[in-house]
């Protein structure tokens, strides 16, 4: 039997997230990222626009994040809750360090530090106006909604090796 290795001793959980995710070699790689910075720099008036001395996007931020955290909260713990059996056994791949279970756990991890940095420099953005700030609130902002897309992507493979683990269980 193999000894698991949940954890690089010493690491805590944002060094052992972003180290199973894959680092910042991971997010230039992701189509994602680049299309959140070529929205960001083709549409600048989506975080130049003011309604009075606010700017709309801190607005419409942070009316919608937040929902979109409880979503990506709720999906980790849905995972956990139902990953039992034999299904949990090949999700864990036998407890490597990198096993699919921690990959998809550092992708909603992601997702919801995206997020909350989105909401973060939101609500810092309505007090600090300035464009430098607004355009990296509106990247973060774009790369959490497209997050969405990554982590229901992770959710149908999921669903993809449950469904082949319930059909080998059977007769």
């Amino acid at each position: 039997m193999t000894k698991p290795s949940a954890s690089v001793p010493g690491e805590n959980a944002f060094q052992g997230y972003w180290r199973v995710f894959g680092g910042t070699w991971q997010i230039l790689r992701s189509t994602y990222f680049w299309i959140s910075g070529i929205l960001t720099l083709t549409l600048p008036k989506v975080w130049q626009t003011k309604d009075g001395s606010e700017r709309v996007w801190t607005g419409i931020t942070l009316d919608v994040t937040p929902s979109l955290l409880g979503f990506a909260l709720g999906g980790m713990a849905i995972m956990l809750a139902f990953s039992s059996g034999k299904f949990l056994e090949a999700i864990r791949q036998k407890g490597k360090d990198n096993s699919y279970l921690r990959k998809i756990m550092a992708s909603f991890f992601h997702f919801c530090v995206v997020l909350t940095a989105s909401i973060l420099t939101a609500y810092i953005s309505r007090f600090y106006d300035n464009d430098y700030l607004s355009a990296v609130g509106v990247f973060l902002s774009y790369y959490g909604i497209l997050l969405v897309l990554a982590t229901a992507s992770r959710i149908w493979h999921t669903a993809r090796i449950f469904n082949a683990v319930s059909d080998a269980e059977k007769p």
